[in-house]
């Protein structure tokens, strides 16, 4: 298998993520409440498959260790620096969650789901423990369990597939969607498009590419590397489409997202 066998493989998974019906579902503010209600635990654990690379390619650790592949550890660590602790236009630094953070406070959405669930996981708490204990948004936890354990699992290049195909590659595309609605007379959203163009453009001209790059050099050095990237990529990219999905139905129907 090679990366355009990986591409002409997952093409429909992608496609139907990138033309979901959730996008056409948002009509109203409160609908984009609803939706970053949810969506900010996805944009939390982008960062765990992010650090999960990290960790397994980069000298991470103490006593620190040079990297194996210095072109995987460079590109892992280009991509952290950015994700981590971006320059916005004012000259200050913060992560992109962060920004999403803003973004929801700016527009009225509630942030006391994503609140608990962090301050849970600062007071040591196990995320395992965290995801039964408190109420999520539905869908949420089902996806950050998802994340989870192809984060902690056995094989690098599925972990890289998941990173690349379920986050990098299909941003651009998705965010499109998002933005095409979004262009409205709403001056409370104006901190969320600016975060959904900056990934536009961030993610489709420079990560999105820099996460294929990675993704080879790992599947080259991994036995049947390329068969475990299909597998983590269509696991990341059916656990995005059951997430839209229960976005969608929550935008009927609403459920409650305080912690228990």
């Amino acid at each position: 298998m090679t990366q355009q066998d990986l591409e002409a493989l997952t093409v429909a998974y992608r496609q139907q993520i990138s033309a979901h019906p959730l996008y056409a579902s948002l009509h109203t503010l409160a609908d984009v409440q609803v939706f970053m209600q949810h969506h900010v635990f996805a944009v939390w654990d982008f960062m765990t498959l992010l650090k999960a690379l990290q960790l397994r390619f980069t000298g991470s650790q103490l006593p620190w260790l040079p990297a194996a592949d210095n072109d995987t550890c460079r590109l892992i660590n280009e991509i952290v620096l950015a994700e981590e602790s971006d320059c916005l236009a004012d000259g200050s630094y913060c992560s992109h969650f962060e920004l999403y953070h803003r973004a929801m406070r700016a527009c009225g959405a509630d942030t006391r789901a994503i609140d608990a669930f962090l301050a849970a996981l600062r007071a040591g708490a196990a995320l395992p423990d965290v995801l039964q204990a408190q109420r999520l948004p539905a869908g949420a936890a089902a996806f950050v369990e998802e994340t989870w354990r192809l984060a902690t699992g056995p094989s690098h290049a599925a972990l890289a597939a998941a990173f690349c195909l379920g986050r990098e590659a299909i941003i651009p595309d998705l965010f499109r969607g998002l933005v095409a609605r979004l262009h409205q007379e709403h001056a409370e959203l104006a901190i969320f498009v600016d975060y959904l163009e900056r990934h536009i453009h961030l993610d489709g001209e420079t990560h999105g590419p820099m996460a294929w790059q990675m993704l080879s050099q790992i599947c080259a050095a991994e036995p049947e590397g390329w068969a475990n990237a299909y597998q983590g990529a269509q696991r990341a990219l059916a656990a995005r489409r059951q997430l839209w999905d229960q976005i969608q139905a929550g935008l009927q129907a609403p459920v409650p997202v305080l912690s228990g």
